[in-house]
Order: C-alpha cells, then sequence, then structure tokens
C-alpha cells in the first residue's frame, strides 16, 4: 500500500469538500479531523469515510428540503 504525506492528502480531501459544495473553513475543520484520525491509527474513522460525506454532501445539495 503505498504511504502518502498527511499534507497531501489534506490538500485532496479540501478539494474534496470544496468541490461537493463545501464552504472553506468547514472543508479544513472536516480534513483535518479526517487525516488526524488516521494519524492516529483510527482508520475506520479517517479518510476512508471522505467520499462518504463528500457524496451525501452533494445530494443534500441536489435535494434541498422543502419546507
Amino acid at each position: 500500500m503505498p504511504t502518502i504525506h498527511h499534507t497531501v492528502l489534506r490538500k485532496f480531501i479540501y478539494n474534496l469538500y470544496i468541490g461537493a459544495g463545501g464552504v472553506a473553513e468547514d472543508a479544513k475543520i472536516v480534513n483535518d479531523h479526517l487525516v488526524d484520525a488516521n494519524l492516529a491509527r483510527h482508520d475506520s474513522h479517517g479518510v476512508i469515510n471522505a467520499t462518504v460525506y463528500a457524496n451525501a454532501m452533494k445530494r443534500k445539495m441536489d435535494h434541498p428540503p422543502t419546507s
């Protein structure tokens, strides 16, 4: 398995969230938490979830709640 430096991974996940419609401040918080989880060896709570969260954001934006 390849090793990816955490700064590269943080930038990638940040851009993933921005691309899904996230705002910069939130994207930074999310990517920091996900990468930090992996660095702490809690891989099941880390970047493996990034696409799940980004897709959920995108679905919510594609189908906003109606009142």
